[in-house]
């Protein structure tokens, strides 16, 4: 069994093992399916009293093309801004919808995308002596990887304000194709057609045609920033974020000891499915773990989530307190207890809103107590975030260590706060 001071070594060949099985791994690709296959069945080595695998299901192709989906239905509003302005502002509004959708975790225009098969693989470890839990704890991170983000993957958080350009410009458009299609509509009973009404803009350019041209001058960096934001190339995913596994592996290994076992707490370790598609495998999860909850087929009368996302680089560990981008902000119980828990296990910690999104924020908007756990590192995002460079030969191991000694600790000190001590 690994203990803290080899947790990181063994963490390390963990995720080896994985990429071993399946280097990338999309949501609802095979490779996903494959690694997910050898983690339910390493849970099962490690000692865990059953292992469930909850399947759903993921519109994977849309987590490509959404940035390109939403320039060129820009790029449709502008072209139908003289002939049709209706039409303009209809495509106006579902490019702003479908970055509205995708930034803030909704799903929208997902559905016009092949829905394929996902899975969270589910290990549970029951209190020691046959006690009834008084609580579940869920211990997870996802296992699946996504596409490379060229541009993101360079900027970090940096990257939003040069989202910021394109955005302001898209719902200029909007605005712009608003008020054309109202004048038009008023002033000529005009709706769609290619007569002079059509082409007034280049024959007797008021106001509103200017601020159209200055729009239509926005296209050259919409389109440096849209076409480039996601490529083809799937990314290993070894930090983002198959170091949250090992964490999660490490830990059930270490509790599924008789000796180890919490006396009050009941344990699931998961390992989360399509993260990358919009969080399917954790809202899906929540969903489960919400509905169980108020029907009192839990098994316990209450449930904690902490999920582990890109912890493998050197740096505090950052609790997140809020994840505005994911609409959740924490409850204090989860956090406040990680951060003592950290103090006693020597582990440098910040809580604070987090720009970045865990698993844990689905099950924060179910009213379910959770936070995630990220580390920055030295840059402005997870280390080699979305980047082809995420390999496992680029895992620190230290990040690894920290996050399994302050999950035990973290464990331990919520089993004793219902009444665990010896």
């Amino acid at each position: 069994m690994a203990n803290d001071a080899t947790a990181g070594a063994a963490g390390k060949r963990l995720i080896e093992e994985v990429c071993g099985v399946a280097w990338t791994r999309l949501p609802g690709s095979d490779g996903e399916k494959r690694a997910q296959a050898f983690i339910s069945e390493k849970m099962r080595v490690l000692g865990a009293d059953s292992v469930e695998n909850q399947d759903f299901t993921v519109h994977a192709g849309f987590f490509r093309w959404w940035p390109v989906i939403s320039i060129v239905l820009f790029y449709a509003s502008l072209a139908m801004y003289h002939v049709f302005p209706l039409g303009s502002l209809v495509a106006a509004a579902l490019a702003i919808a479908n970055v509205f959708s995708k930034l803030f975790s909704y799903e929208f225009l997902d559905v016009l995308f092949k829905a394929k098969p996902s899975s969270n693989a589910v290990a549970r470890v029951s209190p020691r002596d046959g006690r009834p839990p008084k609580r579940i704890l869920v211990i997870g991170g996802h296992a699946d990887s996504n596409y490379e983000y060229p541009i993101g993957s360079r900027f970090g958080t940096k990257l939003i304000p040069l989202l910021i350009p394109v955005f302001a410009s898209m719902v200029a458009g909007a605005l712009v194709s608003a008020i054309r299609f109202g004048m038009a509509l008023a002033t000529d009973g005009f709706v769609a057609g290619v007569d002079a009404a059509a082409w007034r803009a280049f024959t007797a350019p008021g106001w509103l045609d200017v601020l159209y041209f200055v729009v239509l001058g926005m296209v050259p960096y919409d389109s440096w920033i849209g076409f480039r934001m996601i490529s083809s190339n799937p990314v290993p995913g070894a930090n983002d974020n198959l170091s949250g596994v090992a964490v999660t592996l490490l830990l059930l290994e270490r509790f599924a000891r008789p000796e180890q076992r919490p006396r009050n707490v009941e344990l699931w370790f998961v390992s989360f499915g399509s993260e990358e598609g919009g969080m399917k495998g954790s809202k899906h999860a929540a969903k489960l773990v919400r509905e169980a909850l108020a029907s009192g087929k839990l098994g316990a009368p209450s449930a904690w989530v902490v999920n582990f996302d890109s912890i493998a680089a050197k740096g505090p560990m950052l609790v997140a307190r809020k994840e505005p981008l994911y609409r959740c902000t924490y409850v204090p119980e989860v956090y406040t207890q990680m951060e003592a828990s950290a103090k006693k296990a020597g582990v440098d910690v910040v809580v604070k809103s987090l720009a970045a999104g865990t698993d844990s924020a689905p099950f924060g908007r179910a009213g379910i107590p959770a936070t995630g756990i990220v580390c920055m590192g030295e840059g402005h995002s997870p280390a080699n975030w979305h980047s082809l460079d995420d390999t496992p030969e680029n895992i620190e191991p230290a990040g690894i260590e920290h996050c399994v000694r302050l999950g035990a600790q973290f464990i331990r000190d919520v089993d004793e706060s219902l009444g665990g001590a010896d």
